[in-house]
């Protein structure tokens, strides 16, 4: 059963797309998993890491505290994502924290281990690239937040950045979606409160709004 769970890990991680089935035995026997329940600590600043994790079921978010101890989300990581990609090449100390958000199975991957086995695997070297190259951008985007001083404008440019159609789904609670914007979830629901009232967004349900007038959002992140 335990290898059952482990292949179903490595079938659902974008960066294991298109390994043949040798493939996924050798990255099975590196593999192990652990359980995590809701609201613990995969690892925390300061801490030895040198795995790579990837999330079989559940979510986490990985998060800073700034110097006046406020929280920071950098990213909210949900299944078939994966971190601790930096400890490949050595052990290292952890710079953030991992809080897992709901009870989770997280798929462990030791780091020199695994980067041997996928040494004559280009495939996996490739989706890893795109992926790592998709979360600079992601960390762009977190310096961009950082120039705008209004709520509304940090919301405005989440609603945009994360549009599926004309429909916005929050993939985590809105505490954290504040605290990823720099804003109190206090704030975070009166602006969107304002917003519904305005007629710029309505509400489907507490976790999906429907974008009503684009280009207000549009003009408002415009530095």
């Amino acid at each position: 059963m335990k290898d059952k769970e482990i292949i179903l890990c490595i079938d659902c991680v974008p960066i294991f797309a298109n390994l043949n089935e040798e493939d996924k035995q050798e990255i099975l026997k590196l593999s192990k998993h652990k359980q995590y329940k809701k609201g613990s600590f995969i690892y925390v600043t300061g801490d030895k890491i040198n795995s790579l994790n990837i999330i079989h079921r559940g979510s986490v978010k990985i998060i800073r505290y700034t110097l006046d101890g406020k929280e920071q989300v950098i990213r909210v990581l949900k299944e078939g994502d994966f971190f601790g990609e930096n400890a490949f090449f050595k052990e290292i100390s952890a710079t953030s924290y991992v809080e897992v958000l709901e009870d989770s199975v997280i798929c462990e991957l030791e780091g020199s281990a695994f980067l041997e086995a996928i040494s004559n695997k280009p495939v996996i070297a490739t989706n890893m690239l795109l992926e790592l190259s998709k979360r600079m951008r992601n960390l762009e985007d977190l310096l961009v937040f950082s120039n705008y001083k209004k709520a509304e404008e940090k919301m405005a440019k989440y609603f945009l950045d994360n549009l599926i159609g004309d429909r916005v789904i929050f993939n985590t609670t809105k505490k954290n979606i504040s605290a990823h914007l720099g804003i109190t979830p206090e704030t975070f629901s009166r602006r969107l409160n304002m917003f519904i009232e305005e007629g710029n967004i309505k509400k489907i349900s507490n976790r999906e709004i429907k974008i009503l007038n684009i280009s207000y959002f549009e003009e408002l992140i415009v530095i």
